[in-house]
């Protein structure tokens, strides 16, 4: 690019931040400035959501992320979420599993929130979904796919920073239950950090699992498989 045309071009833009200022205001700018940062944000969660699942999916070892902060914050959270399995003589198993929430918090308080594969945009007029978890409900099977994140984050950075998750086990957290069969499995999303947009997610976009108020099953089935993949994610 030439000196004249790069000059051109700042000037440009100089001009224009200018006039939009000294039309629409200085919160106008900021606000336009702070949705920027949080789209940002938001595609970075994504692309962690994508490295994740590719662990659990496909059996990778790790993944590595290099992200700009600009001074964000990156945290981890307690969050649970409760597998109840229930079987045709009326009996049931249950099991807790501490699945975590890995958090992104610009300086504005929009909150990018990644957990067990779901994630959500948190800000001051409310929450967005913008990913779902494998959780299937089938018409004789059901599957949920959990992943638990553990590491005790916190940190934040004006420059760009290295995130490493690590597989460290996979499992299967469906009992078995000699001569019992399987009649549905309730996922109890009450003890997670963000329970309102759990319910949100199960009620806009995991239709076929029934339920309100933070429980929500799949009914009338002969099989259910629940895993869970164990990540630990390093920041620095």
């Amino acid at each position: 690019m030439s000196d004249t045309l790069a000059f051109t071009l700042v000037f440009t833009i100089i001009i224009t931040s200018v006039g939009f200022t000294g039309l629409y205001g200085i919160d106008a700018v900021e606000n336009i400035r702070d949705s920027a940062q949080a789209n940002t944000a938001e595609r970075s969660m994504s692309d962690f959501a994508m490295g994740v699942r590719e662990i659990q999916n496909d059996g990778s070892p790790r993944h590595v992320q290099r992200l700009e902060l600009g001074g964000d914050r990156l945290q981890t959270t307690d969050s649970k979420i409760r597998v109840e399995i229930g079987y045709d003589d009326d009996s049931y198993t249950n099991e807790t599993v501490p699945v975590g929430s890995f958090v992104r918090r610009t300086d504005s308080d929009t909150q990018l929130i990644y957990t067990t594969g779901a994630t959500f945009r948190k800000e001051s007029r409310g929450t967005i979904i913008t990913g779902t978890p494998a959780f299937r409900c089938g018409s004789d099977t059901a599957h949920a796919s959990l992943i638990e994140v553990r590491g005790q984050v916190s940190q934040s950075s004006d420059g760009p920073v290295m995130v490493r998750t690590v597989t460290q086990n996979r499992e299967s957290i469906t009992p078995l239950r000699p001569n019992k069969n399987t009649k549905n499995v309730t996922i109890n999303v009450r003890s997670t950090e963000y329970p309102d947009a759990w319910n949100r997610l199960f009620e806009s976009e995991l239709t076929k699992w029934s339920g309100t108020d933070g429980r929500y099953t799949c009914d009338g089935i002969e099989r259910v498989v629940v895993h869970n993949t164990i990540v630990e994610t390093t920041v620095n």
